[in-house]
């Protein structure tokens, strides 16, 4: 459970930015990730793939792979 006053800021969040946190509730694959420029949320795991295929994982020793899923994305991989 979220603590109410995080729960309000998430809220304003939500507002200010337009987005649905709908969308970013119960992924229980995917409780890290990230957001792209259109708000939809991505697993470490779809988010590597997605970075892979436009050519922006600079740095691939930053990345892990994951038993389960494979190579995963972290911010470092990136810059």
């Amino acid at each position: 459970m979220i603590a109410p006053d995080l729960q309000s800021l998430w809220g304003q969040i939500e507002d200010d930015l337009g987005i649905d946190g709908a969308k970013f509730k119960n992924r229980r694959d995917a409780d890290q990730g990230f957001v792209d420029q259109h708000g939809v949320f991505m697993s470490r795991r779809e988010a590597y793939l997605v970075a892979l295929a436009a050519d922006q994982v600079r740095y691939p020793e930053r990345c892990a792979p994951r038993l389960d899923v494979g190579m995963v994305l972290y911010s470092e991989g990136l810059y």
